[in-house]
């Protein structure tokens, strides 16, 4: 993010092995932007289209009209940081996705409460959320997509997890790792894992 102005950084905006598409093009192809609702997605491309945004967690002014009244009153309903983390990654979601289709934030139709993945209108496409303590990353796409975002410097046990979650093939190889290694392949794989499920 530009911190000075409150940006989010874009950080792709394609279709996956086809070139790289300017922003307008994304912008334009799902939905059209200037129909007066949704088109379907169109699945029969070589690739899907999509948007990656990264966002640090500093403290931004949000301007009002980004969240529904619903999104509001599921916020009032809890509690301190929770309550604040789920005003600003649903609130940075209607944004991005208002840029991403040029339309305002309140015509977005999506569909986020708390606790649940959030789910876009008939032929919007398909979003995914993710956080870490210092930053939020979100995607969109014509097709299912799924997000983790994770520290590269987190600490964890790095095997001890693996032996509690990963299957035996993934384990495979990791005890003869030094631990850099072992901590580095296992955070990949875990990474991998979460999007999996969030998808």
């Amino acid at each position: 993010m530009d911190r000075n102005k409150g940006q989010p950084v874009g950080l792709l905006s394609r279709r996956v092995g086809q070139r790289r598409r300017s922003d307008s093009e994304v912008r334009n192809s799902v939905p059209n932007r200037r129909s007066p609702g949704p088109q379907a997605c169109s699945n029969h491309d070589a690739g899907s289209v999509m948007a990656l945004w990264l966002i640090p967690s500093a403290p931004v002014s949000l301007p009002g009209g980004w969240l529904s009244q619903e999104e509001l009153d599921w916020a009032d309903a809890l509690a301190g940081r929770r309550a604040d983390q789920y005003r600003f990654t649903r609130a940075w979601l209607r944004r991005c996705l208002s840029r991403h289709f040029d339309r305002g934030p309140d015509r977005i139709p999506l569909h986020a409460p708390p606790g649940k993945p959030p789910t876009l209108g008939k032929g919007w496409g398909y979003v995914s959320i993710t956080h870490s303590h210092d930053a939020l990353a979100l995607a969109w796409s014509s097709l299912p997509i799924g997000l983790d975002l994770e520290r590269l410097d987190r600490s964890f046990d790095a095997l001890a997890l693996a032996k509690r979650f990963f299957c035996r093939r993934d384990l495979q190889g990791l005890d003869s790792l030094s631990p850099q290694a072992c901590r580095s392949k296992v955070l990949r794989q875990w990474l991998s894992k979460e999007a999996a499920i969030k998808w």
